[in-house]
């Protein structure tokens, strides 16, 4: 099973069992905003401190029973505020071997290259930890900012489904993208320890995406 926290050079990745209600609940609330119109609609209660609590506790057991791998993120310089949350659920093995990715980030947090660095880590224990065969994740055509999070990190565009996810209420189509575990691709051969900080060109490979980590 893979640890309960891992760090990069400027970001700490927890699990929900090192989160508390509070933290995730003032996250939520300081984005409600930003976070409506690109997130499913929200139930009843869902920004309340015994809501939030449950939804760790869930986070929790499907860690253990190895379907989501999901961890919330937090910068080293402010280590109990969360900035952020990186998902991979779906997690099959066998003849499948995939895991789905989700993310989203604080408002306050955004274009300094956070997300980036936080999947990308993600990324490297998916692969080298549950050696996964493969990443999915959809994206809103209207959402910039992760398309652009997409072409960083070597995503390959597949397709588009129409209908594909409720989001705010409505069903809309999202683009595919997929990342293949490849044995022959740079993030396997180079060391991992490159500062996740240039993006000269316009496709970074991900062995310069991953901060020198534990």
């Amino acid at each position: 099973m893979p640890k309960k926290e891992y760090r990069t050079e400027r970001l700490i990745l927890r699990a929900s069992r090192l989160v508390t209600a509070q933290q995730a609940l003032d996250y939520y609330r300081r984005n409600q905003s930003l976070f409506t119109p690109l997130d499913p609609k929200r139930v009843p209660g869902f920004y309340n401190i015994g809501y939030q609590f449950l939804i760790l506790q869930q986070d929790e057991a499907e860690r253990q029973s190895g379907s989501t791998l999901k961890f919330w993120i937090f910068t080293k310089e402010e280590p109990d505020r969360i900035i952020g949350m990186v998902s991979f659920s779906n997690i099959k093995h066998g003849n499948v071997s995939s895991a789905f990715l989700a993310y989203k980030l604080d408002g306050a947090s955004l274009n300094k290259g956070y997300i980036t660095e936080a999947i990308a880590r993600g990324i490297k224990v998916v692969f080298e930890e549950l050696r996964l065969n493969r990443i999915e994740v959809a994206v809103l055509p209207r959402n910039g900012p992760s398309l652009r999070v997409m072409e960083k990190l070597g995503f390959v565009k597949e397709g588009y489904s129409p209908r594909f996810m409720e989001i705010n209420g409505v069903w809309e189509g999202h683009f595919r993208f997929g990342l293949v575990n490849d044995p022959e691709a740079d993030w396997h051969r180079l060391p991992p320890h490159v500062r996740c900080a240039s993006y000269s060109a316009p496709r970074v490979r991900l062995a310069k995406l991953f901060s020198k980590d534990s």
